[in-house]
């Protein structure tokens, strides 16, 4: 609908209108198979598969951008992408690993419910199968870590003449 939208404002010029020969296909080859992946896979996994695809675009346009500043020489930008790669590996290992242990228990204790727990139809996770975060405290701190870069990395790309 947007497109649609942008092409009667004229918003489209003549380079994109070459690029839509190869989106078109994509788009009507992903729609559908997107709609029939996510009808088999619990809302969650598909969300961390987002995540982690999104994990590594930013990872790849965070390495271009230092490339682009000069701030690093090509081979060492893009070592900022595998370390992204590799935490993102390491944490849909977690995930995966916790929630089959996850089910695993929730299956065992369903038998034998919590006392004074009172359970309800909309209920998906019990309140005591809950993992915590494997980073604790580190995990917020390398969050802001990463922010307070990405905010150095703005102030010194809108300093610099052109």
């Amino acid at each position: 609908m947007t497109a649609l939208v942008y092409y009667k404002l004229g918003l489209f010029v003549a380079e994109s209108k070459d690029i839509f020969s190869t989106l078109i296909p994509s788009v009507l080859i992903g729609i559908p198979a997107g709609a029939y992946v996510i009808r088999r896979l619990e809302p969650e996994t598909f969300r961390r598969i987002c995540m982690s695809f999104d994990a590594w675009v930013v990872g790849f346009g965070f390495s271009r951008v230092l490339i682009d500043l000069k701030l690093m020489q090509s081979l060492w930008a893009y070592s900022v992408m595998a370390v992204t790669i590799l935490i993102d590996v390491y944490l849909l290992y977690v995930f995966f690993t916790t929630r089959h242990a996850t089910s695993r228990r929730s299956q065992l204790q369903l038998a034998s419910p919590m006392p004074g727990y009172r359970s309800s139809p909309t209920d998906r996770i019990r309140p005591d199968t809950l993992d915590r975060d494997p980073f604790g405290i580190l995990g917020t701190l390398l969050g802001y870590v990463i922010a307070i870069l990405g905010i150095a990395m703005l102030l010194y790309a809108i300093r610099q003449p052109p």
